[in-house]
C-alpha cells in the first residue's frame, strides 16, 4: 500500500493474469506491507509464518502449488534475528511434501552466520555474471537469493539405456557441455553419491534433480 488505496499486487495480477498470494506483515498506511507472490499456476494453499525483527514484524510466505511449494521471506535488518528467522524457516519448510524453492531479500551476505546456515540446508543458486543485488540502482553487495531445499520429497525422474558410466551422461546444460562436466561433481554429491556407481541408482529415488541425457559428448 505505498499508492494509498491501491491493491498492488491485484493490479499487476490483472495486467499479467496470474494469481495473487499475499502474506501481511504489517499494517502500512491504511493497509498492508508484507510478501507477495504472482503464480501462473493456482495456488492449493498458502500459509504465514510469522519471523522474529526487533524493528517490525516479517514474515515467511508458503505457497502450495501442484508439484512444489514456492515460498519467499523478507528477513530482519538485524544479524541475530536472521540467524533465527533461518532456524524457523528450515524447520517449516523441512515438514513440506514436495520439493521448496525459496527466494527472498535475506538482508544477509554469503559470509554471515545466516547464509552459512542456510547453505547447510539449501542450495543457493549461483547468479550469472556480477551476483551484487542492493541498492538497485548500483548493486554494491549481495543479499537477495534463490534457492532449493536439500531435503524433501519429489517425483523420480526416468532415463533410458543402461549403461555403467550412464551417470557421466547428465549434462544440466546441454548449450555448453564443458561448464556442465565442472560441474558434475557437485552434482552428484548434492545427492549423496560419492562413487557415481549406477548400481547405486535407489539413492536417486526421490531426489530432486533436473537433467537431460546426452549420449553424444563428454569432456570429462
Amino acid at each position: 500500500t505505498r499508492h494509498a488505496g491501491q491493491d498492488v499486487l491485484k493490479n499487476l495480477a490483472d495486467l499479467t493474469g496470474m494469481y495473487p498470494t499475499f502474506a501481511g506483515s504489517i499494517d502500512f498506511q491504511g493497509g498492508k506491507y508484507g510478501i507477495g507472490m504472482l503464480t501462473k499456476e493456482k495456488p492449493l494453499s498458502h500459509r504465514r509464518v510469522a519471523l522474529p525483527c526487533r524493528s517490525e514484524p516479517r514474515s515467511l510466505l508458503i505457497v502450495e502449488l501442484k508439484d512444489y511449494y514456492y515460498c519467499s521471506t523478507h528477513l530482519s535488518l538485524h544479524a541475530a534475528d536472521r540467524t533465527t528467522s533461518v532456524g524457523i524457516i528450515i524447520d517449516e519448510l523441512s515438514k513440506l511434501d514436495k520439493p521448496v524453492m525459496l527466494a527472498g531479500d535475506f538482508n544477509a551476505e554469503p559470509d554471515e552466520e545466516a547464509m552459512q546456515l542456510m547453505a547447510k540446508h539449501f542450495a543457493i543458486f549461483k547468479k550469472e555474471g556480477a551476483p551484487q543485488t542492493f541498492p538497485a540502482n548500483k548493486p554494491e553487495i549481495e543479499i537477495d537469493y534463490i534457492c532449493l531445499l536439500k531435503s524433501g520429497h519429489v517425483a523420480k525422474f526416468e532415463v533410458s539405456g543402461h549403461s555403467g558410466k550412464l551417470w557421466y551422461y547428465l549434462v544440466l546444460n546441454p548449450a555448453d557441455p564443458k561448464k556442465t562436466n565442472q560441474r558434475l561433481g557437485s552434482f552428484f554429491d548434492s545427492f549423496g553419491i560419492t562413487d557415481y556407481n549406477l548400481d547405486h541408482y535407489k539413492k536417486w529415488e526421490s531426489k530432486l534433480g533436473a537433467v537431460r541425457v546426452k549420449h553424444e559428448e563428454y569432456n570429462g
